[in-house]
């Protein structure tokens, strides 16, 4: 910037008016006054007012130089001084396709390629990363299914931005840093950690569960996963942030880093409250968003006023966050680029004030997964990049552990995990009890009422515990979730699930939330049998329904409930469970009044061939020992309950052993039958 004045056209709205156009034909007048290189970036709009200027027609009077500037149907002769030369800069593509002809014919062309340019050690340099790259590459197509993904767009899925410069790129500025080692090993070393930086959370998953991993790992010594999850954060913008304050591995320079941000995840608002948390005591933000400036002004104002605020703080070792936030969709492409210069620029100016401060410049870039937005970047010495899941904190969120902390682990360890499984049962539920089908017509105040008990529920300990634990048992027994540790690499593959959840930890917490909600499914299908949920919130009856439940989950005679629970991990969408009723008169179900009567029904009734088999006096006794030798002793259920408790056992007997009558209700039988039996 010292010897070269550069120029970068701007798309903002309100640049695209005659004013600006002035504003910057002034600007080249002056420039054209002195001994220096001008430099123009996309600067469409100028070269028609320029012509006389890039065909290098002169006039000369008194000994001075000048040459024709036009500005609409008006043109003035300007001096211009002999040493005074432009350089114009465009995109190969915009040269080849877009620039008309005559236009061109004006320059001396070059084609700048960094190829041309390396230096045989570069070359060297080069030829590792394109191995690696090949590896890499070799590696996510075998574990992506036959098919799903063409060779050519494993490039741009590995890294979002990749285009055929990227690696002469990062080769270029390693071998030219002040700090370069100066052996090809240690170059290629530090290569592989800035290109593991770029690389998405859900390819390295994929890499890192193909059967090529161990082949990548003894051939270039790279343990992706290792990389990317322990000695790498990938996880959030905040806690990214905490380690870019920590690590000056990370830094640009003295003063802290620029840093570009790709991510998949959207927009979601102001950070800045989060990064100084996350940070912790002595940092500030402030937040910009790219689509809500108007002109190129505003923006070279805001960074401005960035770096200002450390001279205007007066002290050493603050720490500042810019955030610039862009979506390519809104933003154009050259509007990222020239956010980039104005920022680079600041910085250059900053740095010669040789404040003792931590200047942090983070520019969010927020691509959409899937959409070719022709988004691209190289490698800077004067930027750090890195590829984040997410810019929300997403650890704690529905009780998830982190994200490193679900790699190379089971299923069932994740779930083991889960801080709050009451609120991941409070997420999931309503889909599980969508999925259920009940026996006869249920209106919506008993649909309320059995949502008020779940939420009450799955905020009481031994509820959850309860479920937790019948959880675990299940998938203990399915090899898959208790064996498989590359459980996470299928969902990496699911090109329409990341799409859906957005980012590959909200994809990660579906997988488990579906899991989950399927075995909750099957649960309530088995303890809400005959309207038995209810009964945990009924007065004197919460401990007997937890005894009860507690031991039905792995009694022989609840089969069906892990035949269930087995096709609820296999069929994670769409399964549908009925919740069966033990009324002898099918169409005409009951709710229960006696906890799990049905589950107790079933295990007398093993009896009744035995007793029935022995002589009427001995009968009493049989049952007594029967009884004691039972899973009911077992449990310590007490064989004589409450008068109220063997009532409302009776009710349920008598509607699970007499058909319903119109002329005589389900109490009058029960009453009836228990009169009979004293």
């Amino acid at each position: 910037h010292g010897t070269a004045e550069v120029m970068f056209g701007s798309t903002f709205p309100g640049d695209q008016s005659d004013m600006f156009v002035a504003m910057n034909l002034q600007r080249i007048k002056s420039c054209m006054q002195r001994p220096i290189c001008l430099v123009m970036v996309h600067c469409d709009s100028l070269y028609e007012s320029l012509y006389d200027l890039l065909n290098q027609h002169y006039t000369e009077h008194a000994g001075r130089r000048y040459v024709r500037i036009a500005h609409g149907s008006k043109a003035k002769p300007c001096p211009i001084d002999r040493r005074f030369r432009i350089i114009v800069i465009t995109e190969v593509s915009d040269a080849y396709l877009r620039l008309a002809a005559p236009l061109l014919n004006r320059f001396e062309k070059q084609l700048f390629r960094r190829r041309d340019l390396m230096e045989p050690r570069d070359k060297q340099v080069l030829e590792k990363l394109v191995a690696l790259w090949d590896a890499l590459k070799r590696c996510l197509l075998s574990a992506t299914p036959e098919g799903a993904l063409a060779s050519g767009k494993a490039d741009r899925r590995l890294i979002a931005g990749f285009h055929d410069e990227l690696l002469p790129s990062l080769a270029f500025v390693l071998c030219r840093r002040d700090e370069s080692p100066q052996t090809i090993d240690r170059i290629f070393e530090e290569a592989k950690r800035w290109l593991s930086l770029v690389l998405t959370p859900e390819t390295v998953c994929s890499i890192g569960g193909s059967a090529d991993a161990g082949r990548l790992r003894d051939e270039f010594g790279f343990d992706m996963l290792d990389e990317y999850f322990e000695k790498q954060c990938h996880i959030d913008l905040p806690a990214f942030a905490r380690r870019l304050v920590i690590e000056k591995d990370l830094w640009c320079d003295d003063a802290g880093a620029q840093v570009l941000v790709m991510t998949y995840s959207p927009i979601r608002g102001k950070m800045g409250s989060m990064l100084q948390e996350a940070v912790g005591e002595g940092c500030s933000t402030e937040d910009v968003s790219l689509h809500e400036l108007s002109c190129s002004h505003d923006l070279e104002k805001c960074v401005k006023q960035f770096y200002a605020n450390f001279a205007e703080a007066g002290q050493g070792g603050v720490r500042r966050f810019l955030l610039i936030h862009s979506d390519p969709v809104t933003s154009s492409l050259r509007l990222i680029e020239h956010c980039r210069f104005v920022c680079e620029k600041a910085r250059c100016e900053f740095l010669k004030s040789k404040w003792e401060a931590n200047a942090f410049v983070v520019f969010v870039v927020h691509l959409q997964r899937g959409a070719d937005t022709g988004f691209s970047f190289d490698f800077d010495s004067q930027w750090r990049f890195v590829f984040l899941d997410s810019v929300e904190p997403s650890v704690g969120s529905c009780g998830m552990p982190p994200l490193r902390e679900m790699m190379n682990t089971p299923l069932i360890s994740v779930v083991r995990r889960l801080d709050n499984f009451g609120l991941m049962l409070r997420n999931v539920f309503r889909p599980s009890l969508a999925r259920l089908i009940y026996p006869g017509r249920r209106e919506s105040e008993d649909l309320q009422c059995q949502i008020k008990t779940i939420l009450q529920a799955s905020e009481d300990p031994d509820f959850v515990a309860l479920v937790r634990t019948w959880m675990l048992d299940v998938l203990r027994q399915s090899r898959i979730m208790s064996e498989d540790h590359t459980w996470f690499a299928t969902i990496a593959g699911g090109t329409r699930e990341l799409a859906l959840a957005g980012t590959f930890f909200a994809a990660l917490q579906d997988s488990v939330a579906k899991i989950v909600g399927g075995l909750l499914t099957a649960f309530l299908a088995h303890i809400d049998r005959n309207g038995g949920l209810a009964l945990f919130e009924a007065s004197g009856k919460r401990d007997l329904w937890m005894q009860l439940a507690s031991a039905s989950l792995k009694a022989t005679h609840s089969a069906r409930l892990w035949v269930e629970a087995d096709r609820a991990l296999a069929e994670l969408d769409g399964m549908q469970i009925e919740v069966g009723t033990d009324a002898l008169t099918q169409e005409r179900p009951f709710v229960s009044r006696f906890p799990l009567s049905w589950w107790i029904s079933r295990i007398i009734d093993t009896w009744r061939q035995t007793i029935e088999g022995l002589p009427t006096s001995s009968q009493a006794n049989a049952l007594s020992e029967q009884f004691k030798l039972s899973f009911l002793h077992a449990i310590g259920v007490d064989p004589h309950p409450s008068h109220d408790l063997l009532d409302d056992y009776f009710a349920d007997f008598a509607a699970m052993h007499v058909n319903w009558m119109p002329r005589l209700e389900r109490p009058a039988g029960a009453a009836i039958m228990r009169k009979l039996m004293e």
